[in-house]
């Protein structure tokens, strides 16, 4: 992966109840301690999908500080966000990288472009649409958790249009096969040039 000197920032609203957040710029340290510190995110519970086991690590901040510190949440990477209170504001800075490859697992996986860009997920962000019928994806639209399902028709979505991500959205990705041959869509590669 190559990665830029441009620096850049985003602000993110966390609502109260679920969300999905994703950190999109690259940091010299990426654990979550880090990015957001335990006294800035109270009554906050983070699901963080480890796709090779298929199963959720969850951490909190119920004590006052986060029960795994050490969790990382680099680009690329997205989790699950359950708002106990009020909103709160979150600003995420570093560098942007200008081009990334990142591994889609079969089967399930929760993920987000590792650049800072809003946009239609294939159409904008280069998301493949995956040649096997059957390969999904899930975008949270609601604070209740709820999810619309989008599947690739090989060279689409259905429902169409596309699933549109909000800057530092993370997403479900489901692939029902691993793909071989010309053209397989087995990771998500890009060059993004931040500058002029």
């Amino acid at each position: 992966m190559l990665v830029a000197s441009q620096v850049g920032f985003s602000r993110t609203l966390i609502p109260s109840g679920f969300s999905t957040l994703a950190n999109q710029f690259e940091t010299p340290d990426s654990r979550i301690s880090s990015l957001w510190p335990a006294q800035s995110a109270p009554d906050i519970w983070l699901y963080k999908f480890d796709s090779g086991r298929q199963v959720f690590d969850i951490n909190t901040t119920e004590f006052g500080s986060w029960d795994y510190p050490s969790m990382s949440l680099a680009p690329g990477e997205g989790v699950v966000v359950r708002n106990y209170s009020s909103p709160k504001m979150l600003t995420l800075l570093g560098t942007v990288w200008q081009g990334f490859n990142v591994h889609l697992p079969r089967q399930f996986a929760l993920i987000a472009s590792p650049v800072p860009q809003s946009g239609m997920v294939s159409f904008n962000l280069a998301f493949p649409y995956g040649q096997v019928f059957g390969d999904k994806i899930y975008r949270m639209v609601n604070t209740a958790g709820d999810y619309q399902i989008f599947t690739s028709t090989g060279s689409g979505w259905n429902p169409a249009p596309e699933p549109t991500l909000r800057l530092n959205e993370a997403f479900w990705s489901y692939r029902a096969g691993w793909q071989d041959g010309l053209g397989a869509a087995n990771n998500w590669s890009r060059v993004f040039w931040s500058w002029p």
